[in-house]
């Protein structure tokens, strides 16, 4: 095991339903096949660490990220304007930072995956403008738990495939470990051990960061790393400031499956969550089993772990970039500095989105990254070498 130092890049597209009327919640859960084959395979793009699917929509296709995290479906106020959806009543939701906000309730009658068709889907609809960093994205609408039930899903991290299975074909995968979780309100959770600890978690595929959340209650051994600022986003924005403590840890549970080194996160708010970058970080492939409810992995022999850099940065509102949480000790940066080049890529409003992946893979790559930050008029270039 390669102890590399922590990442923190984090984005976290949760979302949950609040209380509503049983005709809003039914349509909401609503979704089934028309069509099923027995399995499919399709290639998937990767974005800051996210998988990208295409789904057609009344003859054209819009790009939908996979979130176990998300209770049901959401689309971009763009594609419902585009196919004309007709609204079906109004909800109260809540992101992965406790942010509130009323989503229109609609249904689409056909969406197709591949040879897949799904009918009477269930959608919340959402302003995705609002969220800046979506932009960098380039998605249409997030994938929910309503559709994503429906079937069993194999992802391999290795070839960027996507393998989807009919539920009622037993499938045996390649595993080393397997988790047997359990649905709350749709999405997959689970109970595992942290060293001692037992904590339950949701399995978040909207979670790009491969550190595990765990409770603000929970002790950390040996804190390695105190973060401060705003260090993750959700649906409707970023989060409030805080204090974020990084450490590692065993993560196991009553069945075999064990993890050593695992990065551990912990703030203010308990968010209990194990993202798809821990999946990546430590799986060849993972295999969900929506019938059994049951998580396969495929383990890698070798853990590498990304390079850290001590800030966090997001794209604000006007399109600029900047520090919006470091580590304590690190004094170069500090929260509002404006991020104006990333690697001597210099940052305008045409590029903007081009300097978030620069930031996202050359952590992954584990090279240098050179940042040119402006701070009350004042330039000056920072080079933060590997580790």
């Amino acid at each position: 095991m390669n102890k590399r130092k922590i990442v923190l890049y984090l984005i976290i597209c949760t979302i949950t339903l609040s209380a509503c009327s049983v005709k809003v919640f039914r349509i909401l859960s609503s979704a089934k096949i028309n069509k099923e084959v027995t399995f499919q395979k399709t290639d998937y793009s990767s974005p800051l660490g996210f998988i990208i699917l295409p789904i057609e929509i009344k003859g054209k296709t819009y790009q939908f990220l996979f979130d176990t995290g998300a209770q049901t479906t959401i689309v971009s106020q763009n594609l419902a304007s585009t196919v004309g959806i007709e609204a079906k009543g109004k909800i109260s939701t809540e992101d992965s930072q406790n942010k509130k906000k009323k989503l229109t309730v609609s249904l689409i009658d056909t969406m197709i995956f591949e040879k897949i068709i799904y009918n009477d889907v269930g959608v919340l609809i959402s302003d995705f403008n609002e969220n800046t960093f979506f932009s960098c994205l380039e998605i249409d609408g997030i994938l929910g738990m309503n559709v994503i039930k429906l079937n069993n899903w194999e992802v391999n991290f290795e070839n960027k495939k996507l393998t989807l299975y009919d539920r009622n074909n037993k499938v045996f995968t390649h595993h080393t470990s397997v988790i047997e979780f359990y649905r709350n309100r749709n999405m997959p959770f689970v109970d595992l051990y942290v060293n001692d600890h037992v904590e339950q978690f949701l399995i978040d595929t909207g979670k790009n960061g491969n550190e595990v959340s765990i409770s603000s209650k929970l002790p950390i051994q040996r804190v390695e790393e105190v973060f401060f600022g705003y260090s993750s986003l959700g649906l409707f924005g970023k989060s409030n400031a805080d204090t974020v403590k990084y450490a590692f840890a065993k993560l196991s549970d009553s069945s075999g499956f064990v993890q050593e080194n695992v990065i551990i996160s912990q703030c203010n708010k308990d968010k209990k969550l194990i993202g798809l970058g821990f999946f990546e970080e430590r799986c060849n492939s993972i295999y969900f089993d929506f019938k059994d409810n049951k998580l396969y992995l495929n383990e890698k022999d070798k853990v590498l772990q990304p390079t850290k850099y001590p800030f966090s940065a997001l794209l604000t509102d006007n399109g600029t970039m900047v520090v919006t949480a470091t580590n304590i000790k690190y004094n170069d940066l500090k929260i509002g500095d404006t991020i104006v080049a990333v690697n001597e890529i210099a940052f305008d409003e045409y590029n903007a989105c081009n300097l978030v992946h620069e930031i996202w893979d050359t952590r992954k790559n584990d090279e240098f990254i050179t940042l040119s930050v402006l701070r009350n008029s004042r330039l000056s270039t920072i080079c933060l070498p590997k580790e």
